[in-house]
């Protein structure tokens, strides 16, 4: 059931992004990125992920890291309704849960229990594009808003 429900939300993200905000769908953040986490949801609930498995099922560390999600309800909120719109927020929370909480719990992992490989890259792969993505966000909203202000303090 867990699987249907996160595959089905995934799918309608894709759905209702391709109707409303077609520009802003790209290959590796939209199309790559729900296909692999349908798969890696339906690996880790039930082990078998087709061209992976796992010797059990994985949930209660999938299910752990759901708080990872809570920056794309901030994203979503300011997306229906523009005025509640928070990109410093939207960050910050999504350097907390995205990087900082998914790193722990990688660590965390590894130091408490023999993981099959497949389990560590799937935590490592989704830290990599996290950080990259973070990156990005890091270089518009705090290091191009210094800018932009240190110009206008130079214009003045």
């Amino acid at each position: 059931v867990f699987s249907f429900v996160v595959g089905t939300a995934n799918l309608m993200d894709l759905a209702l992004g391709w109707v409303y905000y077609r520009e802003h769908l790209y290959l590796l953040t939209t199309w790559v990125h729900h296909f692999v986490y349908i798969w890696l949801t339906v690996m880790v609930v039930t082990g078998n992920g087709y061209v992976a498995t796992l010797p059990s099922p994985y949930t209660p560390a999938f299910v752990c890291a759901m708080i990872e999600e809570f920056p794309t309800f901030i994203l979503a909120m300011g997306t229906i309704f523009p005025q509640y719109r928070q990109d410093f927020t939207f960050g910050i929370s999504f350097g907390l849960t995205r990087i900082v909480f998914h790193a722990y719990l990688l660590i965390y992992m590894m130091m408490r229990a023999e993981l099959p490989m497949i389990i560590i890259m799937c935590y490592v792969n989704p830290l990599l594009l996290h950080l990259s993505w973070f990156y990005g966000w890091v270089s518009t909203y705090v290091v191009g808003k210094s800018k932009s202000k240190h110009s206008k303090e130079k214009n003045l």
